[in-house]
């Protein structure tokens, strides 16, 4: 039986029609200045030479070497700046900065965003959604069909190593160069198409190089709110011709704040995750020994689903450091019938983004009506079960530990301890791991925010009035807040802190607490590991002993000062036992509004 489903397909250039088209010839002189042989002898575009990487060293500069300033500001002036330029000729089929978005209420932070002119004046048309790899139609729109003023710029490896930015180049058709086109149905600020390749007319199926080249334009950008992702045939591509979308959002994605629990670590250094606590199941990659080695263990993860003809999505989040590979059934269940009108009614395609907390929503009741509660139904129907993910999880790492091991790795024992249970708004599942790690408290949500801020400062009351002192992040734009007692100066000045830390000259405090090491001897900076790091906040930290001792005291105060207001934290101590800080050890605490969970 072969699957359809009837959507609204997305308008992604302004020479795409509804209609197949039925003369597809494209003598000289066709008039549309499209990106085929008819107009694109002579023609010439911006081109950016990205520098390969060996090592990840996103962001940083590696030990000894002086890394050039690239010619020309990726993100913030060619890639926004060109975009821009685009709006301002009015290329775009709305103005997607005057649509409305909000942060949802709740432990997640879902955003919704109104959306109402991406579907308008669109008709539904029928998509096979039962295949994940189909033929590349000639016939169907593809991007060698839109407008040349649509695409931005060419986006290559360097020759010499080096970025370079070239303001007018010529564009080589034997070369077939991949390039950065607007999406005229923008969900967001700078929503581009990133087309690997794009006169060699790949259909929608990732390879190793397309890949690779997608973590490198994450790389590039240098910023973790401007993220990629990707969408398989099956799951809500709707255009057979590889490509891969990306905008910039200058607010965290649920997804990316989802616990994560590690399967394992690949001998060349990238780590494979379980997904937790969110209510789509899937896979975290991160890490490696160079950017191959994790671009090589994704794409191949990709490869795996499509030949075993199973939809996904991927998100391409912190600045290419961490991938999600999510595996989806939606449209599937969709075509059988299997979801219910609730969810079909709001015309939501639940594709990368939306799967990664941004739900874009084209009606606008349910834009007024959106809650946590209802985002996580409709995400939880993306997602596939725990017994059919294991059944995936067990193609992907047999086709991730055949390419290994042709790379001389071992992936034995995968699967350990990778057991995965039920999905859902109130099931947390803890990491266990085995290097110790600072200690303190995190305080979110509650009904309004004077609950959350009287919470917090009862507590730094209660610390101050005991003369203990504490370090405090307020993030996540205000919706969590870390509380940290501390031990270093006192010890410092009883003089049990070792030389190599005195010697740093270091003082931890909230930025340093938080992750953000100010260093200020150039060898410091030059020999930085994490396990450098980690050794120097774990001198921060209270002792387990101790931290029990100071979390009666604020448990009892706040349950104090939250009586006065008629509040009750009846068993706030109940499950608080936290066992030895780890690198992968999170326990989080059961309690009323706000939720109080150890660090």
């Amino acid at each position: 039986m072969m699957l359809r489903i009837k959507r609204v397909p997305t308008v992604v250039s302004n020479f795409q029609k509804e209609e197949v088209e039925e003369d597809s010839r494209h003598a000289s002189g066709c008039g549309r200045n499209c990106f085929r042989s008819c107009c694109l002898p002579g023609a010439k575009l911006p081109m950016y030479a990205f520098k390969k990487m060996n090592k990840i060293e996103v962001e940083k500069k590696s030990a000894g070497s002086e890394n050039k300033e690239p010619p020309v500001r990726f993100l913030g002036s060619l890639l926004l700046g060109e975009w821009e330029d685009r709006m301002q000729r009015g290329l775009f089929r709305y103005d997607v900065t005057a649509c409305e978005t909000k942060v949802i209420p709740g432990q997640c932070g879902f955003i919704a965003q109104l959306n109402e002119g991406r579907h308008l004046k669109k008709r539904p048309t029928e998509f096979r959604v039962d295949k994940v790899l189909q033929p590349f139609d000639e016939n169907k729109f593809n991007f060698t069909k839109v407008g040349q003023e649509e695409v931005l710029f060419q986006f290559e490896p360097s020759m010499d190593n080096e970025a370079q930015f070239f303001p007018n180049s010529p564009i080589h058709i034997e070369n077939s160069p991949s390039v950065v086109a607007i999406n005229v149905s923008p969900i967001e600020y700078g929503h581009v198409l990133l087309i690997p390749r794009i006169l060699e007319r790949l259909p929608q199926r990732i390879d190793q190089d397309s890949f690779l080249l997608a973590l490198y334009m994450a790389a590039e950008a240098k910023n973790p709110y401007f993220r990629l992702g990707y969408n398989s045939l099956g799951a809500f591509a709707t255009i057979n011709h590889l490509h891969f979308q990306a905008y910039y959002l200058a607010v965290p994605f649920p997804i990316e704040r989802a616990p994560t629990r590690k399967i394992t670590t690949t001998s060349r250094g990238v780590k494979i995750c379980d997904i937790l606590n969110y209510p789509v199941r899937g896979l975290v990659f991160e890490g490696g020994n160079t950017l191959d080695d994790l671009s090589n263990v994704v794409s191949d993860s990709c490869i795996c689903l499509q030949d075993n003809n199973i939809p996904y999505n991927v998100l391409i989040a912190d600045s290419g450091r961490r991938i999600f590979l999510i595996p989806q059934c939606y449209a599937e269940k969709q075509a059988l019938g299997e979801v219910s009108s609730e969810f079909l009614d709001t015309q939501v395609n639940p594709a990368v983004w939306e799967i990664s907390g941004h739900m874009v929503l084209k009606r606008k009741e349910d834009y007024e009506e959106a809650s946590e509660e209802n985002a996580w139904r409709l995400l939880a129907e993306v997602s596939l079960s725990e017994e059919r993910l294991r059944e995936v999880k067990e193609l992907l790492f047999e086709a991730i530990s055949c390419s290994m091991e042709e790379d001389n790795s071992v992936t034995q024992n995968i699967l350990k301890d990778s057991d995965v249970g039920p999905q859902s708004l109130e099931d947390v599942d803890s990491l266990k791991g085995s290097h110790p790690a600072i200690m303190g408290l995190v305080f979110e949500g509650g009904n309004t925010l004077d609950e959350l801020s009287n919470v917090v400062s009862d507590s730094c009351i209660c610390l101050q009035d005991n003369n203990i002192p504490y370090n405090v992040l307020i993030a996540d734009s205000g919706r969590r807040i870390f509380l940290i007692p501390q031990c270093y100066a006192e010890k410092q000045a009883l003089g049990e802190v070792s030389s190599e830390f005195l010697d740093t000259q270091v003082n931890p405090a909230v930025w340093e607490i938080s992750g953000h090491m100010v260093l200020k001897r150039k060898e410091d900076y030059e020999e930085a590991s994490e396990e450098n790091a980690w050794r120097l906040l774990a001198e921060v930290s209270l002792s387990e002993e101790r931290l029990r001792e100071v979390k009666e005291l604020l448990f009892e105060a706040v349950s104090c000062s939250m009586e006065e207001d008629n509040s009750v934290t009846q068993n706030i101590l109940k499950d608080s036992d936290v066992g030895p800080q780890s690198l992968e050890d999170v326990d989080s605490l059961k309690g009323s509004h706000p939720a109080i969970m150890s660090v």
